[in-house]
């Protein structure tokens, strides 16, 4: 069963592609380098979000 889409994680994701936009735009190496390291922080942040999630529903799924 698909699971829904976690706010959390869709807002990661919307923030990296923001920053994606960012460095695409840019012309200045330092600031492209800045775009770029933000949006690989926002990608660890989301997938971070989704393990979390995972393994509280993983942990409620166990036998009490």
């Amino acid at each position: 069963m698909p699971q829904q889409p976690i706010p959390k994680v869709i807002e990661c994701l919307d923030q990296a592609a923001k920053a994606r936009r960012l460095y695409e735009g840019e012309t200045d190496p330092d600031a492209k380098l800045t775009y770029l390291q933000l949006e690989q922080c926002w990608c660890r942040l989301a997938d971070l979000y989704a393990f979390i999630e995972q393994t509280t529903a993983f942990i409620k799924s166990l036998p009490h």
